[in-house]
């Protein structure tokens, strides 16, 4: 199990535990952790893929990330594949160090400022504005299977659209 972060011209290889992670899983948004990188030469070097996008340069990439860490963290080993669906349609967030943190009564939904696993920020489905939503999952018990969306998981009718892999 790996992600590979990537560059037009170099990439990094995270494994499960590179991130404080608990069990065999993996959590990757739109930005970087490695601390390294290999070259066009798939030579490893020590410039660091955090060189090309990470938490401060992204961070609500980051905030995305820390919240599907911690969701997985609290529900490993019980997390199939609606569970996982689940997850994708969360409209809260948690920070780094695993506070979980809501919209205040009375107020709109963080979703609709876009930092949460299901954003509703942009004009989607009417128009595209300022980013997207879509969810990706894989889900590897007794299969191997990607499962995705395209706009809003909390809004998905029907089953996910899939690919089984074997």
């Amino acid at each position: 199990c790996a992600v590979v972060e990537t560059s037009c011209n170099r990439y990094g290889i995270r494994r499960p535990g590179d991130m404080g992670e608990i069990g065999n899983y993996l959590v990757m948004t739109n930005h970087n952790y490695c601390d390294h990188s290999f070259d066009e030469n798939n030579e490893r070097t020590d410039l660091p893929m955090t060189r090309f996008g990470n938490e401060s340069t992204n961070p609500g990439s980051a905030v995305r990330f820390w919240t599907l860490m911690w969701d997985i963290r609290h529900g490993y080993g019980e997390i199939d594949r609606e569970r996982a669906m689940e997850l994708m349609c969360g409209h809260h967030q948690h920070d780094r160090d695993g506070n979980r943190i809501e919209a205040p009564a009375g107020e709109p939904g963080l979703q609709f400022e876009g930092d949460v696993t299901c954003p509703h920020r942009g004009g989607f489905p009417d128009t595209w504005e300022n980013g997207s939503a879509d969810s990706k999952v894989m889900v590897h018990g007794e299969d191997l299977r990607i499962l995705w969306t395209l706009g809003r998981p909390c809004e998905w009718q029907g089953a996910w659209d899939e690919v089984e892999l074997d």
